[in-house]
């Protein structure tokens, strides 16, 4: 899926009078910058700098030694969008006029790729193809892509429909082929294949969908062999799953029994929840091949599997199951090869994991961070376990407070050692980052003391190294801090 510059608000509120946080932080805090507005941040390589938007591209250190360098040229102002390419040896962005630029981060030369192009509207989604070697941007309505080394102008390669907004957009692993969703020649959408450079014409894969049926989410395979995407009602109450090959020599196969939420973790299976005479049953389903549907686990009548997730690597699927007025917390291993492992469970009557659709997978896949209720009454922890059990749940904050107006589906990060998560003082009105280590220890603050009704917004962790990156807004300006932090265990 293209890639957009989007930041969740989502908070986590602490009761402060029961939680022993630090009132002011422990942390080294570096103003990097300020400005009326910084768009968004993302690190170099070396884990050491990071590149920001605010009007201009800046480079800056997040040791503060020296100050923020402008690598954008002097006329590109108003930058929103940027990224890396794959290889992160360039960086792409987009001027106010809708221009798309390339530049070496260590040097100020910035190369205009479309600097021709007239666009009726804005650039909405940007992204570069895995070889680094092309960079497809679309319009509500129009879709191009452009050599990043500047050899040849954009070209388009959807056929507009005035009216018709295109939908997603997918990049093909080998970066040969885009697939892109549109509704040029019925009511619904349908998935359209076309060339990188449009060497020739886009091809309908989906011919013969019903008509009330619109393409939307689209997965390949690892072998880029086949295809599975899902096709929806207009009005969006009911959808189905196909599969067919991406050269579109066969027509989409229609994959059942799909009864609720789907996962594709690597693009070969479908993990999905059956409902099946009374009882739910967790199911894998191959998409390359006629295999029957492999149970991985499978619920007591009474009871329901609830939620799932699968673990970055495609390894585990990790659920909770309700019964008996409480909701535990299991993993499995994809493949099947073992059974189900308890991770966190025999709660009293209303207590147990908060539904796992609140929870998160470190991304080396070892260890899951999820709210528990330990007694059932509505008193909530911040929980911790390793991913096949081997563990027991660790505590790492056990006096949440949850507000019913607030989700927790992405408030917390995690760079695989230590949490980052939000708090409000609600005396003053100002939200604090805090850590804690992952596997337990004492929370601590990130940021210094705010004025009041000031909040802490982007954050994360620099990739190699120990600082944390974080702005601050609800002033005049927005502010970006460096922050290195002695966490202890």
């Amino acid at each position: 899926m293209l890639q957009k510059a989007v930041f969740a608000v989502v908070i986590l509120f602490i009761n402060l009078s029961f939680t022993q946080v630090q009132s002011s932080s422990s942390c080294e805090n570096t103003k990097l910058a300020n400005a009326p507005q910084i768009e968004r941040f993302q690190f170099t390589p070396d884990g050491n700098h990071l590149i920001y938007a605010a009007g201009h591209l800046y480079k800056a250190s997040l040791n503060g030694e020296n100050p923020p360098i402008q690598i954008s040229g002097d006329d590109e102002n108003r930058i929103g969008f940027f990224t890396f390419t794959p290889d992160y040896n360039q960086i792409v962005y987009v001027n106010a006029f809708q221009h798309v630029f390339i530049t070496q981060y260590e040097a100020s030369i910035s190369q205009p790729l479309n600097p021709n192009q007239t666009l009726n509207q804005g650039i909405s989604e940007l992204t570069i193809t895995p070889d680094s070697r092309h960079i497809i941007y679309r319009t509500s309505f129009e879709l191009y892509s452009v050599p990043i080394d500047g050899s040849s102008d954009p070209v388009m390669l959807n056929n507009p429909v005035p009216g018709n907004p295109i939908g997603n957009v997918e990049v093909s692993p080998d970066s040969r082929s885009i697939l892109y969703a549109a509704n040029e020649n019925r009511p619904a959408y349908d998935l359209y294949k076309v060339p990188i450079d449009r060497s020739s014409e886009p091809t309908n894969l989906t011919i013969g969908l019903p008509d009330i049926l619109s393409v939307d989410f689209v997965e390949f395979s690892p072998d880029n062999q086949h295809i599975t995407f899902t096709a929806r009602e207009r009005q969006g109450l009911t959808s189905d799953t196909y599969t067919m090959p991406l050269d579109g020599t066969d027509i989409p196969k229609k994959i059942e029994p799909l009864k609720t939420g789907v996962v594709i973790p690597d693009g070969r299976y479908i993990i999905n929840i059956v409902y099946d005479d009374k009882i739910y049953k967790l199911q894998k389903m191959s998409v390359t091949d006629n295999s029957p549907p492999v149970t991985l686990d499978q619920s007591l009548p009474g009871s329901i599997i609830n939620r799932f997730k699968i673990s970055p690597d495609g390894t585990y699927v990790i659920y909770d199951k309700y019964g008996h007025n409480a909701s535990n917390l299991y993993s499995v291993l994809v493949d099947g090869s073992k059974s189900p492992v308890l991770l966190d469970g025999n709660f009293p009557s209303d207590g147990g994991v908060l539904g796992f659709y609140y929870g998160k997978v470190t991304t080396d896949s070892k260890q899951v961070v999820y709210i528990s209720d330990r007694e059932g009454e509505e008193s909530y922890s911040l929980t911790s376990v390793a991913i096949d059990g081997s563990t027991s749940p660790v505590i790492l904050d056990d006096n949440i407070f949850i507000d019913d107006n607030n989700s927790f589906d992405t408030f917390l990060l995690t760079n695989n050692h230590h949490i980052l998560y939000r708090i409000q003082d609600r005396k003053i009105n100002v939200i604090d980052l805090y850590g804690i280590p992952l596997y337990g220890g004492l929370p601590i603050k990130i940021n210094n003391d705010l004025p009041p009704n000031s909040f802490v917004f982007q954050y994360n962790f620099s990739p190699n190294t120990n600082y944390i990156v974080y702005t601050v807004e609800g002033g005049k300006d927005t502010e970006l801090y460096s922050a290195y932090c002695p966490f202890q265990s």
